[in-house]
């Protein structure tokens, strides 16, 4: 499709949470005009966008992204819009996600996270291991570099089995703590919105506030789940800790990071399940690591 940036607004979900700041004309279309601020797990954290959508056909009439680059914008500078075709029912493919599900994905309406629970963390390296040699090896230079492979490759990761307490008042506060031996990592992780505070056994590191790493990150922000590439379809109701929430399947290059929450263990697999509640996202990359958040409690870190 031509100018994807202007004909598939959707794509600017899963990276940007927008405002409505006004209604306006442009080119004798009626427009709504937005701001969008960085997603906490979106992939352009330092990225702003502006712009105006067609109020009746859902298009972008023009569009601003601002960054620490240079801006790059897009903007119709005519537009002539025919009569519409008349629709086949029977052509239409039923969409993978419907317009509430997308919503809770998206957390449209819904107030900031405020929760605490228990994050836990499993990964079966020797199977992630596995499933990356197979597909290395079904490709040309995979067949040809066999011989480079050797055994011991397997003893290179160590199987993960990790806890930590979770507590979060988004926008910008959290608290990550260790329960099980969190190797190198930092024991403690707070945020108070201004400052970040790491405690390891033999000092504590400040620095200026950041969101939580992308891992964590995005089970508490699920919206990665619509990005294209994901391929995310719904695949009804679940349970999980008592909650009712959402069952979603997505293959491809869905997951947002390549490394595990709590670990920071690489990860390598071909399907994520993920079930969302309205707060969270409990994600599962299959076959080989899995993570979520459990023993779910409303409330906010001290």
């Amino acid at each position: 499709m031509p100018f994807p940036e202007l004909m598939l607004p959707s794509l600017l979900l899963p990276d940007f949470d927008f405002q409505i700041t006004g209604r306006s004309e442009y080119l004798g279309r009626a427009g709504i005009a937005f701001v969008g601020s960085p997603r906490l797990a979106g992939l352009r954290p330092h990225e702003r966008v502006t712009g105006l959508v067609d109020a009746e056909l859902g298009i972008l009439l023009r569009c601003r992204r601002v960054s620490r680059g240079p801006a790059d914008g897009a903007e119709f500078t005519a537009l002539s819009v025919g009569p519409p075709e008349p629709a086949n029912p029977d052509s239409q493919d039923a969409p993978a996600l419907t317009d509430a599900e997308v919503n809770l994905l998206y957390r449209s309406g819904l107030a900031p996270q405020r929760f605490a629970g228990d994050l836990t963390e499993r990964a079966d390296v020797a199977t992630m291991l596995r499933l990356a040699r197979e597909s290395f090896a079904a490709t040309e230079l995979g067949n040809r570099t066999r011989w480079l492979w050797r055994p011991s490759d397997d003893g290179v990761l160590e199987n993960s089995d990790r806890v930590a307490r979770l507590a979060v008042a988004m926008p910008g506060c959290y608290v990550i703590e260790a329960v099980t031996d969190p190797g190198r990592k930092p024991s403690r992780i707070a945020c108070d919105g201004q400052r970040l505070w790491r405690a390891y056994p033999d000092r504590v590191a400040v620095r200026a506030a950041e969101p939580p790493a992308r891992p964590i990150a995005a089970m508490i922000d699920p919206a990665w789940l619509l990005r294209e590439s994901g391929q995310a379809s719904a695949d009804g109701d679940a349970l999980v800790d008592g909650r009712p929430a959402l069952r979603v399947l997505a293959t491809g290059d869905a997951l947002p990071s390549r490394l595990s929450p709590l670990a920071g263990t690489p990860v390598v697999a071909d399907q994520v399940e993920a079930a969302s509640t309205a707060r969270w996202a409990y994600a599962c990359a299959r076959p080989g690591p899995t993570w979520g958040i459990s023993s779910y409690a409303p409330s906010s870190p001290a």
